[in-house]
């Protein structure tokens, strides 16, 4: 993945004390995610960070690289049956988890409505806000 093992990319500054679980979330609890500190996802939900706010936003707001168009055919092959790789997240201080990977699938799962829980890996640490996208 990305950068990890060597905290680079999306691993900048992540702890190397993590513990690791998987978990199924429904619809309702992707929604409920927060995207990375990163401007793209900031962008795309007004400002909270939250998947739902994202997917309302598909269609209203564009954002750069070609992020609207991947979610909407990601949306479009979870419709058609197709499934992807578990998400990872980070879980917060204030028991709220972030996106690590999987931003357009996330987005893609909540606009297409999928009703089979979906699969996620969520790191915990003490030290996990020192992320660089916490």
């Amino acid at each position: 993945m990305r950068g990890y093992g060597n905290r680079t990319f999306l691993f900048q500054g992540f702890p190397q004390d993590v513990t690791w679980r998987k978990v199924a979330i429904t619809n309702e609890e992707v929604g409920k995610l927060k995207y990375a500190k990163y401007d793209t996802w900031l962008q795309f939900s007004n400002g909270s960070r939250l998947v739902i706010d994202g997917a309302k936003g598909v269609d209203t707001i564009q954002v750069g690289e070609n992020a609207n168009e991947n979610i909407v055919a990601v949306a479009n092959d979870l419709r058609s049956g197709k499934r992807y790789p578990a998400l990872i997240a980070v879980e917060s201080e204030g028991g709220f988890l972030i996106l690590v990977e999987g931003h357009t699938r996330a987005t893609a799962y909540v606009l297409a409505q999928v009703g089979e829980p979906m699969e996620i890996l969520v790191d915990s640490s003490q030290q996990m806000k020192l992320w660089a996208f916490y």
